[in-house]
């Protein structure tokens, strides 16, 4: 998570409520404030899912995740690099 935290120094809450131990998260995309964001999961970035992480009530430091299917243009099948 350090790494997050060095780019995002007061956003990295809501990736951190929503890390799984054992699991590899990777962000894909998110709001400027941080509030909702856009999370990869998976085992050593294969066979991904996609799960949204909204801050609900904004402000409130209160982090949700829903799991979503697939979205276009997003390849869950391994990491994008």
């Amino acid at each position: 998570m350090g790494a997050l935290r060095r780019g995002f120094v007061d956003r990295g809450e809501g990736f951190d409520a929503a890390s799984v131990v054992g699991l590899q998260d990777l962000p894909a995309g998110g709001t400027p404030d941080g509030s909702s964001l856009l999370v990869q999961r998976g085992r050593c970035s294969v066979q991904l899912t996609a799960l949204v992480v909204d801050e609900i009530p904004d402000g409130s430091g209160l982090y949700r995740s829903k799991g979503i299917g697939p979205l276009a243009g997003l390849d869950l099948s391994h990491e994008e690099g």
